[in-house]
């Protein structure tokens, strides 16, 4: 078959799994879709260790970059996913604390650190932090006391590291430790976290450990792998109109969450952020397509130094192979493509 059969064939396949209804559907709440309740289990619990620290971060948190944040942003008015997804708040563990923090006395039954999509030095960043003061902890996304990055462009900004010897806000040496940094100090993506329909547990607050299962597929990837085919295929129109058919279940109630125009395949890159952003799709999505130098060398600035256009960046279309799975081989070779031996991914 030729690129265009296998699009169409993609599309094909995409509306038979979409059209089953009695099959599977999407929520008409995107939150509904990461209540653990919700889960069917098809393997084994593993039990690891038996407690954690109530602000503990568990195994992982990822850290958005600073585009992802901010394209979760743009749509925060109209769509669901973003509350849904973005972990920009953490509540206070312990009702001793209301009122009664050491650093901050007026500290109150919910917010202990809010991560804050502003620039902290701006008119409304400046108004916020005037309101935390003495609350809650406030991390803007740059500029202000302690920011999460260097600056508000995905281009350049890196998390910060620093520590903050003495605050801004408060002359005193509360921030002066390295776990304040953007490096440390985040907001996260709580899709993979343990919630519970209706539940509260303020003995655990950060739901970090998680129960469930890994995400391998899921319906709304149908949608944007139709809408992809479609952009190659030079059907935009047709593209747009089936991502505003994902964009409109997941629209917050009375609110239109549609785009206009025609779809490119950056439109549909943005989508798939949005939606499977932290389900390890994404430097496939990017390799496959040709866009991995692009987009890392304008929206990733801890790793744009290290890709190169002139192909010495290669490399990094691959994975390496571990050291390990290399020594449990018989038959290494340094020579790459052969047909009688495994070889290490060239440049590793």
């Amino acid at each position: 078959m030729d690129k265009n059969a296998l699009y169409q064939a993609a599309i094909n396949e995409a509306d038979a799994v979409m059209g089953a209804s009695d099959y599977a559907s999407l929520y008409a709440d995107y939150q509904d879709m990461w209540y653990i309740e919700n889960e069917s289990y098809t393997g084994n619990s593993v039990s690891v260790v038996e407690k954690y620290s109530p602000y503990g971060r568990g195994f992982t948190r990822y850290l958005p970059s600073l585009r992802l944040w901010q394209l979760l942003e743009e749509h925060r008015a109209t769509d669901q996913r973003v509350e849904a997804t973005l972990l920009d708040h953490y509540d206070v563990a312990s009702s001793e604390l209301w009122g009664n923090a050491p650093k901050y006395p007026e500290m109150q039954q919910d917010t202990l650190i809010y991560y804050c999509f502003e620039d902290g030095n701006s008119a409304a960043g400046q108004a916020k932090q005037a309101w935390a003061k003495n609350k809650y902890r406030i991390q803007f996304a740059a500029g202000g006391d302690i920011p999460v990055y260097t600056s508000m462009d995905p281009k350049t900004a890196l998390p910060t590291e620093a520590a903050k010897k003495v605050s801004d806000v408060y002359g005193d040496d509360r921030y002066n430790s390295f776990k304040v940094g953007g490096w440390c100090s985040f907001p996260g993506i709580k899709k993979f976290l343990d919630f519970y329909k209706g539940s509260i547990n303020l003995d655990y607050p950060c739901h970090d450990i998680s129960n469930r299962d890994a995400i391998v597929i899921r319906l709304p990837e149908m949608y944007l792998i139709k809408a992809e085919a479609q952009v190659a295929l030079g059907n935009a129109g047709a593209a747009m109109s089936t991502i505003n058919a994902l964009r409109s279940v997941r629209a917050k109630a009375g609110t239109d969450n549609t785009l206009q125009g025609n779809a490119d395949l950056d439109i549909v890159f943005n989508e798939r952020a949005i939606e499977l952003c932290g389900e390890q799709m994404r430097w496939f999505d990017l390799k496959r397509t040709g866009k991995l130098y692009d987009y890392v060398k304008n929206y990733n600035a801890q790793a744009s130094a290290a890709i190169k256009a002139d192909g010495t960046g290669k490399k990094f279309l691959y994975r390496p192979i571990p050291q390990n799975e290399i020594d449990a081989v018989q038959n290494f070779t340094t020579e790459v493509g052969s047909t009688t031996g495994f070889w290490q991914n060239p440049g590793w």
